[in-house]
Parts: C-alpha cells; structure tokens; sequence
C-alpha cells in the first residue's frame, strides 16, 4: 500500500499492522468524516448560490443534484477512482451516502439567501 500515492486528503484503511484487519477503522472513521464535511461545505455553498441567484422550484432541486455530483465526483477523482482502498463500501454507495443529509443544508441556506436577497 506504500507505492500508491495517497490524496492529502485521505487515508488507505488498508491495515499494515494486523493480517487479519482488512481495514482500519480509525482511518474509515477519518475518511468518512472528511468526506462528509467536504460535503455539507458544498451544500451550503450551494444553496447560498442557488438563494442569491434567485433559484426557484425544481431548478433548485437540480442545482442542488449538480453541486452533491460535482462535489462527489471530485471526491473519486482524489481517490484515483479507487474507492476500495479508502473505503470499505462500493463507489455507487460512496456517491449517494449522505444525499438528504445534504439537502437539508442546501434547502435551508437556499431559502435563508433567497429571502434576504430577493424578497427584503
């Protein structure tokens, strides 16, 4: 696991130290908590974009699906397409995981800028 080049950003969970442990669960913990708020940063980005552009209806709802793609499709790319090696899940869950968590963020930012913006 030493010859790949890690992103700055993540850890391999693969476990050096113990045969038996596939994957160490500090490191899937770090992982994860990274990615998370790596995220909810954008979804609150988002939704103070989408609030400040004036956004309304399901055009929020799709901007909202672009900002979630866009955020985890650059989390693969850091990963090298290899989430195996960094997470124990398959890439498909790695992508959708956290997705309403998500939208909470953004529709609260997005409604929060849209009225400051546009209606006061």
């Amino acid at each position: 696991a030493s010859s790949i080049s890690s992103p700055s950003f993540l850890h391999h969970t693969m476990s050096t130290e113990q045969e038996h442990e596939k994957f160490s669960p500090e490191k899937i913990g770090y992982n994860n908590s990274v990615l998370y708020f790596n995220r909810v940063c954008i979804s609150l980005l988002g939704g103070i974009a989408a609030g400040i552009l004036g956004i309304q209806g399901i055009w929020g709802l799709i901007f909202y699906l672009g900002t979630y793609l866009f955020i985890s499709l650059l989390s693969l790319f850091q990963s090298g397409f290899k989430t195996e090696t960094y997470f124990p899940t398959s890439t498909l869950s790695l992508i959708w995981e956290g997705t309403f968590a998500g939208a909470l963020t953004f529709v609260c930012f997005w409604t929060l800028f849209y009225d400051i913006v546009h209606v006061y």
